[in-house]
């Protein structure tokens, strides 16, 4: 049986089918959700393409996971966010989708286009202009003419290609990024010939997969001639437009790209211009779409005329394809509508109505009960599940009835026929679901060393912290060497080979405000300075596997396995759980079945579904009869945590209690009472849970949520709290890598790098604060049916503000502050969940945990004022739907920003994508320090040494304190030949600082091999320099392992020197291997050393080290197996 056949069989479709193939404008009324279906059965039916029109991009993004199963090959055009100030964001997100979707429709590569209303009228690139080109392996091209298309085509130069729209060129190697492609292309060259054509991978820059050909498809809507363009159409007019706008435009650089929209596009060349006639034109929800371009006219109208009136200059008025031009262009559409309505825009040739009942999502259970209720009653029943599982599953549990009917796919509503007794069913099954969902990647990747910029601080292993001055070519009786110049106090000068550049980091961890100082060369102050870090890192480290160790000792509850009402909760949770969700849950649980009381770290980044893992464990708890407890750091989260476990529990016979100032004595005394009686399962509070009056009858389990953000007296009674209880504590400042490994054995932690599904990334604006800005932000945002957020972090001042919001805008207005009463506050956030308020003015109140799906555009006030993680946190509380969110960072006109303040704005405009909070963290302890990650005193020593050198002492220590020794030695070598990267082989400093630290990091043979394949896959074969350079690593990483200390070149010698004197055993083995006469020696003393004759002293070097480490490595193996013996 085909999916849809029922729908297929009744005469509406076949009438339809018939009407639309000969392209007739047919209304379409009385489906639900099922327009979906039929839409797509049309156009698998007709063999057509697909072009649907939806109200809005949530909606799209809705329908598009179905229609990908279901047609395959299915793309959003998603509508424009107009920018005619000159502000910028780095979110470049719906103009990439955008180019893809052309690329796609105008070579006919979909099969299916969903257009949100309001992206119909956008004007674009028509497709007669629309540029691309295809590159075979093997055929004659000038490289020169490959590159200069591409920056025709609008692609941007780089050097390192990561994004759609870049493109590199060094050697005779061309990496590009085309839109509509998973990853980008290598394009190698030999001469004018293409040689090889292949992918690779974003993040390691390696090639992938090999292909025949390459298609480069054009990277803006706009042609590269833009500002010529619009230089011609405003020559008459300079006086109206600014200067800077002027010299910008001369020098091809786009001010206001949005501005100058009518000298750049024909006011007809939208994207229907790439619809065919032959296909398939559907409006779901014809009236919907219709108000959402009347809505996107109205808006962009008003800005235009608001900003002209300002005095901001515009060229002519065709900035978008008005509704009626628009719907005269569109041929022979089907118009979906649930309900019988007038439609004046299209006139009909044919009316159709269908009669078919939507059925709602359920339980699995309630399904399978569902289903057998239909069967019994005569239906044909059609049951989908994503997997083959789960259909089998189905079918055995309904004995295996003739009238139903299973099959894979990927369906999310169902719907009943009547008049010919069938049904559709949708089963899911979480279980399997998640067990075969694919692994979306969002690692992190932190080299501090590789943005390092001169005046820079920087941190050597032996030397300490000093100014980075650049890299500095040497040359030495003809010896050529890069160096990186380290200025230190007083003006000392050190120039560091850059073969070493494993002992030298960029120093982060000072704060903000600090002034880090730096150290003498000479003088043993930075010896002590890493002796009493070392110290301390070690007490810390002792204390913690103490603090482990005692809790190992402990006994406490062992949580029983799942139950099924735990199974029933978690189906009930509406969103799709994401793999990392799901590993940090399966820890949690095993940590709560095992007699070992849990202390587990949960991290994750704002709005990555910490909540939802920790109210499982709450479950868990409960369904053992104990009680737990969330303890939140403020009024307001608590509320929050309250409203979402009444939400979520709602449908299980569980007690929540929630005490804070929003509740009076007499209720708090009552809630007491019943929490020690056990009337409460969960109880949800602020710090007043931590009062002496609180006592449990049997608490199980405490989720703590921002330990950080509690005092030292109540960590205190907290310890006392949960001596026997298990204790689960969230943490939004994510933690890096190097840190979880450090800690790894003596602190569990959870991770949670996966945003949830189908959210986006905030795109994010700093700007100078305008008025009008903010306005017209506000307005964009309401006309959407959202709500929003602007942050004043004045209590004195925050009326007024709320005054003038309301004012200008004639838009619901509340307030919330700190000062506040309990019933003010409670009231003013049921009015903004209950969308009786359009925008909330606040003060930074709303930054922990808060959740207002509706809300998504936030507005700051001099947000230069607050912290890194602060704004990061504050951003967190938009974008918590599959709408697009939108923040501004504002601060105030004319103000002089201090260099901390800029870099924190644009690390926060920079970093948008989804994990980006990771990379803020680590930028925070560039900028503010290191208090949040490890407490003040420890984040004082961090501050001394620098996070790197931080973390390798730490991480010695917990090694050292759990028998875990790794005694290596440093090794040096110093030899007359050419041993570097050549400007001609890798042009960008910052990419050959980041392969000389990859090449001094080498530590065993399989790096260098590695490291080898990477030079040759991106830059081409490697020249003798870096060969030599490779070679000199490998020799040190081999003589760090074996004690050899340093190796120098003298005259026609090597003298090799070793940190002890090698058995005599060992030095007549290797002498053996050297057969002609004083061509190896060995010299004993306080300083020994082999000396060994050579004309070329890398080969012979390297291949020393090898023939001592293998002796060493005998050696070691007789005496491993004398002991086993014994």
């Amino acid at each position: 049986m085909e999916l849809f056949e029922d729908i297929s069989k009744l005469e509406e479709f076949k009438t339809l089918l018939e009407k639309t193939k000969r392209q007739k404008t047919c209304f379409v009324f009385g489906l639900y959700t099922q327009k979906l279906y039929i839409a797509s059965l049309l156009a698998k039916t007709a063999n057509k393409k697909l072009i649907l029109i939806v109200p809005d991009e949530a909606e799209a993004r809705k329908y598009k996971s179905f229609l990908d199963d279901y047609l395959k090959e299915t793309y959003i055009y998603p509508p424009k966010d107009y920018n005619f100030r000159n502000i910028e964001t780095v979110s470049h997100y719906n103009d990439n989708a955008r180019i893809e979707t052309l690329a796609k429709m105008k070579n006919r590569e979909f099969n299916c286009v969903i257009i949100p209303a309001a992206a119909l009228g956008i004007l674009t690139v028509p497709p007669s202009e629309y540029k691309e080109i295809i590159i075979k392996s093997g055929e004659e091209i000038s490289f020169d003419e490959i590159a200069s298309k591409l920056s025709e085509m609008g692609y941007s130069h780089s050097e390192t290609v990561e994004e759609p729209g870049q493109y590199c060129v060094r050697g005779g190697i061309i990496d590009v990024f085309s839109h509509g492609n998973e990853l980008p292309y290598r394009i190698e060259f030999f001469g004018n010939e293409v040689d090889t054509i292949a992918t690779f991978a974003i993040d390691t820059q390696r090639r992938a997969e090999r292909l025949d050909s390459a298609k480069i498809t054009q990277a803006k809507e706009n042609s590269s001639n833009a500002a010529a363009k619009i230089l011609n159409e405003i020559k008459d007019k300079k006086d109206k437009y600014s200067k800077e706008d002027s010299e910008l435009l001369k020098n091809g650089i786009l001010p206001c790209h949005d501005r100058y929209i009518p000298a750049l596009f024909d006011a007809q060349n939208t994207i229907i211009n790439y619809i065919s006639q032959d296909d398939i034109v559907c409006f779901l929800d014809f009236k919907k779409c219709e108000n959402a371009l009347n809505s996107f006219e109205f808006r962009i109208s008003e800005e235009i005329a608001s900003l002209a009136e300002s005095g901001i200059p515009f060229i002519g008025k065709n900035y978008f394809l008005k509704k009626e031009l628009i719907f005269s262009e569109i041929k022979h559409p089907l118009i979906f509508e649930t309900l019988p309505c007038s439609i004046e825009a299209f006139r009909e040739d044919e009316i159709i109505s269908f009669v078919i009942d939507p059925i709602d999502k359920t339980s699995p259970n309630k399904t399978v009960e569902n289903i057998k209720e239909f069967l019994d009653d005569g239906y044909k029943v059609t049951v989908t599940a994503p997997d083959k599982e789960s259909t089998e599953k189905i079918k055995a549990t309904l004995n295996y009835n003739p009238n139903l009917f299973c099959m894979k796919a990927n369906i999310p509503f169902g719907y009943i026929i009547k008049k010919l007794k069938t049904a559709l069913f949708v089963y899911v099954n979480k279980e399997e679901r998640d067990r075969r969902r694919k692994r979306h990647k969002y690692g992190e990747k932190i080299n501090n060393i590789f943005d390092i910029q001169k005046g820079d601080y920087i941190v050597h292993e032996d030397f300490g912290i000093g100014l980075y001055d650049g890299v500095y070519k040497i040359e030495n009786h003809g010896i050529v060497d890069d160096r990186i110049k380290i200025v230190y106090a007083g003006g000392d000068t050190l120039y560091i080979p850059c073969d070493q550049l494993d002992r030298i980091s960029k120093y982060v961890g000072g704060g903000e405000g600090i002034k880090v100082r730096l150290n003498k060369m000479g003088g043993g102050e930075w010896k002590k300075t890493k002796s009493k870090v070392k110290a301390a890192v070690k007490d810390m480290a002792n204390q913690l596997i103490e603090l482990y160790g005692q809790r190992l000792r402990i006994r406490g509850h062992q949580f029983s396995e799942d139950t099924e009402w735990q199974k029933e909760f978690e189906e009930e949770f509406e969103f799709e759980e994401t793999e990392d969700q799901l590993k940090c849950i399966q820890e949690i649980k095993a940590d709560m079945q095992s007699p070992t009381p849990m202390d587990r770290l949960l991290c994750g980044d704002v709005g990555f579904g910490k909540t939802e893992v920790a109210l499982r464990a709450v479950f868990k708890c409960v369904c053992d009869g104990k009680q737990a407890a969330i303890l939140a750091p403020t009024t307001l989260l608590a509320f929050q945590h309250y409203n979402t476990a009444k939400r979520r529990f709602k449908n299980f016979p569980v007690n929540i209690e929630m005490l804070s100032r929003f509740k009076n004595a007499s209720q708090q005394a009552e809630i007491l009472k019943r929490m020690k009686n056990g009337g409460v399962d969960i109880i949800i509070g602020t710090h007043k849970l931590l009062q002496k009056n609180v006592n449990f009858k049997d608490l199980g389990l405490i989720i703590i949520d921002e330990e950080q953000r509690f005092g030292v007296a109540h960590k205190e009674h907290l310890k006392e709290l949960a001596k026997n209880a298990d204790v689960l504590t969230l943490s939004a400042t994510p933690i890096p890598r190097t840190l979880n490994m450090s800690l790894s054995g003596i602190r569990d932690i959870s991770v949670i790098n996966e945003p949830p599904h189908d959210r986006l990334p905030v795109t994010t604006y700093v700007a100078e604060f305008d008025i009008g800005l903010v306005v017209d932000a506000i307005k964009k945002e309401v006309a959407r049916g959202g709500q929003c957020f602007y942050l004043h972090n004045r209590v004195d001042t925050i009326s007024k503000a709320a005054g003038i919001i309301k004012e200008m805008t004639g838009l619901r207005v509340g307030i919330a502050h700190g000062r506040m009463s309990k019933e003010e506050i409670s009231d003013i956030w049921e009015d903004l969940l209950d969308h009786e308020i359009d925008v909330l003015v606040c003060t930074t109140i709303i930054e922990a945990g808060v959740d207002v799906p509706n809300c998504n555009t936030l507005i700051i006030e001099d947000a230069d004022r607050l912290g890194l993680a602060q704004l990061h946190q504050i951003r967190g509380r938009v974008g918590r739907s599959s709408k697009r969110a939108y923040a501004y960072f504002l601060y105030r006109k004319g103000k002089i920003l201090t260099e901390d303040a800029y870099k924190r704005l644009m690390t926060i405009r920079e970093f948008t994508e989804f994990g980006a909070g990771l990379k803020i963290a680590m930028r925070d302890l560039e900028i503010r320090g290191a208090g949040n990650i490890l407490g003040a005193e420890q984040s004082g020593h961090l501050a001394a040494v620098g996070y790197d050198m931080y973390m390798k002492l730490l991480g010695e220590a917990v090694r050292e304190k759990r028998g875990i020794i790794k005694k290596e030695t440093d090794c040096t070598v110093k030899l007359k030949i050419n041993a570097y990267i050549p400007e001609t082989y890798i042009r960008d400093i910052n990419t050959r600082i980041e392969i000389y630290k990859e090449i001094s990091s080498i530590d065993t043979d399989e790096d260098y091999s590695d490291i080898v394949d990477e030079l040759i896959d991106r830059f081409g074969d490697p020249p003798p320099e870096i060969i030599a350079l490779l070679d000199i690593a490998k020799c040190r990483s081999i003589g760090r392992k074996v004690g050899i200390t340093s190796v120098v070149e003298k005259d026609l010698n090597l003298l090799i020197y070793t940190e002890e004197e090698p058995p005599l055993a060992l030095i007549s083995a290797i002498s053996g291997y050297y057969t002609k006469r004083g061509e190896l020696f060995f010299s004993p003393g306080d300083q020994c050393y082999f000396t060994l004759k050579t004309e070329n002293p890398v080969p012979s070097l390297l291949n020393f080290m090898k023939l001592y480490r293998s002796e060493m490595e005998k050696r070691q193996k007789d005496a491993d197996a004398e002991t086993t013996e014994k």
